[in-house]
C-alpha cells in the first residue's frame, strides 16, 4: 500500500517511484551499499570516506534514473514530475517512514535538481557510472592500504612474541621440567628446564640475539660454564648452564639454531645435561610457553 505522504502524487508517478526502487534492487545496488558502508563503519576515523560517500550514492541515483527511463520509453516528462513531487515530500514535516534506503531526507535539493534535468536530456545512458564504480574502488583501495600500513606499523614485539622457540637440543628429553621441586634442590621450584644428553652434543640457540655472557665466573658457581643471550626476538634473555664448552662470545650476534656450545656437567649438577630458563623482566618465565619442545 503507498503511504498518505504520496497521495498528491497520481498512480503512474507512484509506480514510476516504485519502478525506480526495483530497479536499485536488480542492479544489485544494495550490495554496493552494504560494501561501502562497511568501508566507512571499519575506517570510520577516515573522513575520506564520508566525503566520497555523497558521490558514491548520487552517481548511483543518476545510473538507476537512466535504467528507468530505458525501461518505460516516452515517459521522461512524467518521470521527471514524479521527482519533482518526492522532492516536494521531502521538504515537508511529514513522517518519513515510507521512504527508502536509496531516497532519504539526507539527498540535498541539488541531486534532485541533477536528476530531474537528467531525465529530461535527450539521451539517457549511464555517464556517471564511471564515477560511482571508481569511488567503490577508490573505496577498497584505501582499505587495502590501510590495511597494509597498519600490519606494517605494528610493534615488532607483536608480531614475534607469539613465534616459539627452538628445542636447544634436539634428541634430549625434559629430565626436570619448570616448577618442579625435588629434594636435590631443595623446597624451591626449579627456574628452568633440564635437558638430559650425553657430554659433548651440540646446543643450539633457541632464539636470534646478541650475547652478553659467555664464561664460568660471571654467574652464580652452580650454573657452571654459561650462555646468557639477549633475544632480539622479544624482550627476554636466554640462559644455558652447565655447558662442557663455549661456541660463542660476549658481544657476539648470534642466530636462530647456530651451534653455541655442547652439553656439560660443569657446575652443581647429578649428570650431563643443559639447564635452559627464559628471563623476562628480570623474572623466570615457564619457557614451555616459548618453546616449541
Amino acid at each position: 500500500m503507498i503511504p498518505n505522504n504520496f497521495d498528491d502524487m497520481s498512480l503512474e508517478q507512484n509506480k514510476l517511484l516504485l519502478l525506480h526502487e526495483l530497479t536499485h534492487v536488480k542492479r544489485h545496488d544494495p550490495v554496493a551499499v552494504f560494501l561501502y558502508r562497511l568501508c566507512c563503519s571499519i575506517f570510520w576515523f577516515n573522513p575520506l570516506y564520508k566525503q566520497l560517500e555523497s558521490g558514491f550514492t548520487n552517481a548511483m541515483e543518476l545510473n538507476c534514473d537512466a535504467d528507468v527511463l530505458k525501461q518505460v520509453l516516452n515517459k521522461k516528462f512524467d518521470y521527471a514530475r514524479a521527482l519533482l513531487a518526492s522532492l516536494k515530500i521531502y521538504q515537508t514535516p511529514l513522517n518519513m517512514h515510507g521512504l527508502t534506503l536509496f531516497s532519504d531526507p539526507k539527498h540535498d535539493k541539488s541531486i534532485f535538481e541533477v536528476r530531474i534535468r537528467e531525465a529530461m536530456a535527450s539521451d539517457n545512458k549511464n555517464r556517471y557510472d564511471i564515477i560511482q564504480k571508481l569511488v567503490l574502488l577508490t573505496a577498497f583501495i584505501l582499505l587495502g592500504v590501510f590495511s597494509f600500513i597498519a600490519k606494517a606499523t605494528l610493534n615488532v614485539s607483536q608480531l614475534t612474541n607469539n613465534v616459539k622457540g627452538l628445542k636447544p637440543i634436539k634428541e634430549a628429553w625434559i629430565s626436570s621440567n619448570f616448577d618442579e621441586v625435588n629434594e636435590y634442590r631443595g623446597p624451591k621450584p626449579h627456574q628452568g628446564i633440564d635437558f638430559a644428553s650425553k657430554m659433548g652434543i651440540k646446543i643450539t640457540a633457541s632464539f636470534s640475539g646478541r650475547v652478553l655472557i659467555a664464561n664460568s665466573t660471571s654467574l652464580h658457581k652452580n650454573y657452571g660454564k654459561v650462555i646468557l643471550i639477549q633475544n632480539a626476538d622479544n624482550n627476554m634473555q636466554s640462559l644455558y648452564a652447565h655447558l662442557d664448552s663455549f661456541n660463542v662470545t660476549a658481544g657476539q650476534i648470534i642466530n636462530q639454531g647456530d651451534v653455541i656450545g655442547t652439553v656439560g656437567n660443569t657446575g652443581r649438577v647429578t649428570g650431563p645435561h643443559l639447564h635452559i630458563e627464559l628471563i623476562k623482566n628480570n623474572k623466570r618465565v615457564n619457557p614451555n610457553n616459548y618453546l616449541d619442545l
